[in-house]
């Protein structure tokens, strides 16, 4: 059967192979850290041409997204792809199944009845392949044979001794044609091709760009610092990318920019299927009516549409040029579409500045990216194209210079608050920001390196220092002590309100001890309060730095000595309260506190509030007696009741129960009638402290 088995495969390979579309090269690729890349292919091409873009089936949906085709001599055709099942869609209407093209026999035995040629002239309508087993000397033999109707009966003939099987009919040839093309083009699990076709005449350049997932670059620093005390006050930093090749393709010669930034970016599922629900409309008979129901009128269709261009207008005024553009865009013609393409990305290269970093002459010569800063990202095009095969990662520097650094030790209280940290304050004198990453510190000079600690390396932008943390300095002890004050301040009256100005203040004293034989320049960072503002401590020199949440002083002790400093925080803020309710020693209080600043006027004034007030107290504690006094009759009453209840009213014990309770009716009366009095008493006392109250102003 192998004779036979390579002639019918062979035939209808011959016949299924496609026309292959051509892939461009990958030339370039940018990678970003906001999780995607942009690749870019470019070449040649002449006349038509149709240019195949494998992608991961992953991936199709980003490619749906932000494929950009670029062809300014040519016409963009469109770009066709296959469905997301290929093959079950490419063998749905097909006669046999993907498992049927597994041998000749599954195949033939799946296309009974149709049309086959044999060897020996036999043609006719195939019936099937049978298996026949012989035994023999060697062993057993399995052969097969193919019996087909003819004309004149029934034929058959052994496979294996078969050249070839031959379907004369075109339709079933084309459909195995078409079967064994849906296999090969669908070959690598879970890709998907993309064919963007384009027209056009003569040689010319094309290219395709679009977005991918992508793993985040990591950018990893080395900072050789300066020597303690040394002239020299400039650190050695290299950095280095490391990235990752996940195309799932090889990497030649590709030129790479890696941009760190964080830019918007979405995801959608371009390449699902959705399908909207419908209305179910009732079959309508002749004897129901279905009208709809009259809403009104809204206007003429005139004034309608002036109303749909003033809105295109306003949203247009709304999103500036940017809304043109767009309205342009979605008219203009594929070429037109890439020429504008074209033009955007041309203009935005040109703002890019490129400015070589420059190697420190103490370490090996990189050769480092090409830096370049746009409004919300930082570029590094690396000069060198970048050759890496699928699946593998990739080291490469871009950034190696000097920097200006000063060695210091900075007091993080949250971070440990007996001892300072040993850091570093580095500025970035270059064109372009920094990107964060991980930091590896070394002391000393090559062949003598020492490795000193581990830092977090912020964001640097251009032109700006931030510090950098390593250790912890336990040879320099810190202690820190803070108290609390509350000062009384100025007194004004208005309205019958009494406020008065109150001053806190929180005064944290920082004492630090240096090593026996090395001196600190120590940054106290002392964190900031919202409404509080920074009173300089005696002696500061300079301004002290800030923070969005610390102030930075600095705080020099000489080898061997212990050293203070006091950072006061103060907030001014100011105490109300009616002047009628004060009593008369927090009212004392608080104009002694004021000390000689109290003006003789307002110590009179309030000497006869409390003189007025004194006499309010006055009538509320008789107000107050009284009420207590008729708390102590109405007791002796209920006892005196419940003793009636036990003796009869008429004897001796009864009689004298009664005569109690009587003389306690005129006590009662006798209290309610001074209750009157002390009350007008009381409503006069407080009229004239308030009458008073209101005429004072200070």
């Amino acid at each position: 059967m192998t004779k036979l088995r390579f002639a019918l495969l062979a035939s209808a390979l011959f016949m299924a192979t496609p026309v292959f579309a051509d892939e461009l090269p990958l030339k370039r690729a940018v990678i970003s850290t906001s999780g995607v890349a942009l690749y870019e292919h470019a070449g040649t091409i002449e006349g038509n041409a149709d240019i195949a873009l494998p992608v991961r089936l992953d991936q199709v949906d980003d490619a749906l997204k932000s494929l950009v085709v670029f062809d300014t001599l040519g016409t963009i055709g469109g770009v066709n792809l296959p469905g997301r099942q290929p093959l079950d869609e490419a063998f749905r209407d097909l006669p046999f199944t993907q498992a049927d093209l597994q041998s000749p026999v599954t195949l033939l035995n799946a296309l009974k009845g149709a049309q086959v040629s044999l060897d020996g002239g036999i043609t006719g309508r195939l019936i099937g392949v049978t298996s026949e087993t012989e035994k023999t000397d060697a062993g057993t033999i399995t052969r097969h044979r193919v019996t087909v109707m003819s004309d004149t009966g029934m034929k058959s003939a052994v496979m294996e001794n078969l050249n070839a099987v031959q379907f004369t009919e075109k339709a079933v040839q084309d459909q195995i044609t078409r079967a064994l093309e849906a296999v090969y083009t669908n070959r690598v699990k879970d890709q998907r091709t993309l064919n963007v076709t384009l027209n056009g005449e003569g040689k010319r350049d094309v290219a395709l760009a679009y977005l991918q997932a992508a793993p985040l670059w990591k950018s990893t620093y080395r900072l050789v610092l300066p020597n303690e005390g040394a002239e020299d006050k400039t650190a050695l930093i290299q950095g280095w990318a490391v990235l990752e090749n996940t195309t799932g393709q090889d990497w030649n010669d590709v030129a790479v920019t890696i941009t760190s930034g964080s830019p918007v970016t979405y995801t959608q599922a371009l390449y699902e299927s959705y399908y909207l629900p419908r209305t179910n409309l009732p079959v309508k008979v002749i004897d129901r009516v279905m009208p709809r129901v009259d809403g009104g009128t809204i206007g003429t269709a005139e004034q309608i549409e002036q109303k749909s261009r003033e809105r295109v207008l306003r949203k247009a005024e709304g999103y500036g040029g940017g809304a043109e553009m767009q309205m342009l865009a979605a008219a203009a013609p594929a070429p037109a579409m890439a020429e504008m393409a074209m033009d955007s990305a041309a203009n935005y290269g040109a703002t890019e500045s490129y400015m070589p970093s420059v190697a420190p002459p103490d370490m090996a010569a990189a050769q480092t990216a090409l830096a370049a800063e746009t409004a919300t990202q930082m570029l590094f095009t690396f000069p060198t194209p970048v050759t890496l095969p699928a699946g593998d990662s990739l080291m490469v520097p871009f950034i190696s210079e000097k920097m200006d650094a000063q060695r210091l030790y900075v007091y993080q209280p949250e971070t440990n608050s007996a001892h300072p940290l040993a850091a570093v304050k580095v500025k970035n004198d270059g064109d372009t920001g920094l990107p964060p990453g991980i930091l590896t510190l070394f002391d000393g000079g090559a062949p003598n390196l020492v490795h000193v600690g581990d830092a977090e390396m912020p964001l640097i932008p251009a032109g700006e220092d931030r510090f950098i943390s390593f250790a912890l300095d336990t040879k320099t002890n810190i202690e820190q002590k803070t108290e609390d004050d509350r000062q009384l301040g100025l007194i004004t009256i208005a309205n019958g309100t009494f406020t008065q100005k109150v001053s806190w203040r929180n005064t944290t004293t920082y004492t630090a001890k240096a090593p026996a034989n090395e001196d600190r320049e120590i940054v106290i960072e002392h964190p900031r309060r919202d409404g509080w503002e920074l009173i300089m401590p005696k002696g500061y020199e300079g301004e002290p730095d800030v923070t969005s949440t610390h102030y930075r002083l600095t705080l020099n002790v000489k080898k061997g000595e212990s050293q203070s400093m006091s950072i006061t925080l103060r907030r001014d803020d100011a105490e109300t309260m009616a002047l009628t309710y004060m009593n008369e020693a927090d009212l004392d209080a608080r104009m002694a506190a004021m000390g000689k600043d109290l003006p003789d006027d307002l110590r009179k004034a309030m000497d006869q509030v409390k003189v007025l007030r004194a006499a309010v107290a006055e009538q509320e504690t008789a107000l107050r007696q009284i009420e207590n006094t008729r708390s102590q009759i109405y007791a002796d009453q209920e006892r005196l009741r419940q003793n009636l209840e036990t003796v009869a009213p008429n004897n001796k014990l009864g009689k004298r129960y009664l005569k109690q309770l009587e003389e306690q009716e005129n006590a009662l009366d006798k209290l309610a009638s001074s209750e009157a009095a002390i009350e007008v008493k009381l409503n006069d006392a407080r009229k004239a402290l308030n009458d008073y109250i209101a005429t004072l102003k200070f």
